[in-house]
């Protein structure tokens, strides 16, 4: 086998997924049905890197009638999609919920259709590359993998923590320049714990015209223009900068052994492990040639002390859209500004 052969082959590495049931055994013809379907929504799904996706199954029965209920939730790069159906026959309630999750998946490729970032060659090069098989014939072991919705969040909100930080600091750091924070008055690390907790309390209330990550992100801005304002007041009140000021839910969050300012032990544990994985050693094969990435890295630093004289607006749309990445429509979500303004 040649080593271009073997490198194919690698690459078609399967998505994950995992089954949790309640209430339920046997039903040998609910699993056969289970595993068709998972397989047919796979090939919806191919032109996914393969550990960008993972498919959470629910199965229950409810303990006081004849009613099952099938809860599907699907890990995409920067989607979560969530479904959930019952009916009074178990393989009826799981073809309605991939009926409606096969639905909620054509509306994110149609809007990643018209993404400039899916339209461009190199991206299309990429795809053949990370292409993946489909799902996995069968799911994760008993016990393996999220098992509820709120951990495929938190799974999620693991593969963006870094990226959230990198991006408040540099928030930061231009606030700081301006003199609208003063030096060293917010921890990004705090500002992004804090939009970790809202989202893992209110993550079934989020925006249904918003992806996860714009949400995210918009949380995020939202959570600074927060922190300008208290300092803005505290300065109108001439007040310290050091001096204490709590929030009106401060109160209920010291009790709770949380500080905004300062890392959750929870979150750091479950977010930024301590030992290096050993698959983070090995070279990535469809990681970008080294001296490309020095050379945009030298044109955006370029680009970045040029930002520092705009505006706030101005500064935000170049950060969203040309550093991590955002469409103009997901800029103007984040932002709040119109998409002709935007663009």
């Amino acid at each position: 086998m040649t080593d271009e052969a073997t490198a194919t082959q690698a690459s078609l590495a399967p998505f994950t997924w995992n089954l949790v049931t309640r209430n339920l055994h046997g039903h040998p013809l609910l699993r056969k049905q289970l595993t068709r379907r998972v397989q047919a929504l796979g090939k919806l799904l191919r032109h996914y890197p393969p550990d960008g996706v993972h498919l959470h199954v629910a199965l229950e029965k409810n303990p006081h009638r004849t009613l099952y209920v099938a809860a599907l939730t699907l890990r995409l790069p920067k989607h979560i999609l969530h479904t959930e159906k019952s009916a009074r026959e178990p393989i009826l309630a799981v073809d309605k919920a991939f009926a409606a999750l096969e639905r909620e998946v054509a509306k994110v490729k149609g809007h990643q259709r018209k993404e400039e970032e899916w339209k461009r060659k190199l991206r299309r090069q990429k795809l053949a590359l990370v292409r993946a098989a489909g799902f996995a014939p069968e799911p994760l072991p008993e016990g393996e993998g999220p098992q509820d919705p709120q951990a495929v969040v938190v799974e999620f909100l693991k593969r963006y923590y870094r990226r959230m930080i990198d991006h408040v600091r540099r928030h930061i750091r231009h606030d700081e320049f301006t003199g609208e924070l003063p030096p060293h008055a917010v921890d990004p690390r705090g500002v992004v714990d804090t939009v970790v907790e809202r989202v893992l309390q209110n993550w079934r209330n989020k925006p249904a015209q918003m992806g996860w990550l714009v949400w995210f992100f918009r949380l995020i801005h939202e959570e600074l223009r927060r922190r300008r304002r208290m300092f803005q007041e505290m300065a109108e009140e001439r007040l310290p900068v050091d001096q204490e000021t709590k929030r009106p839910d401060e109160e209920e969050d010291l009790a709770a052994g949380y500080d905004a300012e300062q890392p959750l032990d929870i979150i750091v544990r479950e977010f930024e492990p301590v030992l290096t994985e050993l698959r983070e050693l090995v070279p990535d094969p469809t990681a970008p040639n080294p001296e490309e990435s020095v050379e945009r890295r030298e044109i955006l630093e370029a680009l970045q002390r040029i930002v520092q004289t705009w505006s706030r607006q101005e500064r935000d749309v170049f950060e969203l859209h040309f550093v991590q990445g955002f469409s103009v429509p997901e800029v103007a979500q984040i932002t709040g500004l119109d998409q002709n303004r935007v663009k």
